[in-house]
């Protein structure tokens, strides 16, 4: 699409439009990987691949960097992000004494949905209101959830631990040294 259109915003377009279109292949159920953020960072690469593909027809090559890239770079760190949202919640259930359904359910969200109150709480794990505020108490009691406007009672309440995982910038840092090394 960025090749055929001389739209403003092209890139951008067409970076909307991978993710689409792997939805719409079934290739992805949801927009789960940062194609967009992926090619902002090899932006320099992606333009060297793109003319290639315009002046040389190297159609071969723009695959080998975008399949690279996707299966390599992006999938992994999605992998990475997941297990780590899933070993976050595994430490605050192990925190928690008792677990209870409901408490299970809402700490696992907790990762998708760090910033919340007892009414979505409620909707999203199926109990009622007073059910939520009641584990919402619990959780803000052993420190895994925090009151937003530093009220006790207050009517919304975050998770620190799991908005500082989903605001890492892309990619990851490494698990351990010895990624690094």
């Amino acid at each position: 699409m960025a090749v055929l259109s001389p739209v403003a915003y092209a890139d951008h377009l067409s970076r909307l439009y991978i993710t689409l279109a792997l939805i719409r292949e079934r290739a992805l159920r949801d927009a789960l990987l940062p194609v967009s953020e992926w090619l902002s960072r090899a932006r320099d690469d992606y333009r060297e691949r793109m003319l290639a593909l315009v002046h040389d027809g190297d159609l071969d090559g723009f695959l080998v960097f975008f399949a690279t890239g996707i299966a390599g770079i992006v999938a992994e760190n999605q992998l990475r992000f997941i297990y780590r949202l899933e070993r976050l919640s595994e430490a605050h259930l192990n925190r928690l004494g008792r677990r209870m359904d409901g408490i299970v359910r809402v700490t696992r969200d907790l990762a998708a949905s760090p910033v919340t109150t007892n009414l979505q709480i409620a909707q999203r794990s199926g109990i009622t209101v007073q059910h939520a505020a009641s584990l919402t108490k619990q959780l803000k009691r052993i420190g895994v959830l925090r009151s937003l406007n530093g009220k006790t009672t207050g009517r919304c309440s975050w998770c620190p631990m799991c908005w500082t995982l989903l605001e890492l910038s892309d990619p990851l840092p490494p698990d351990d040294d010895d990624a690094v090394f």
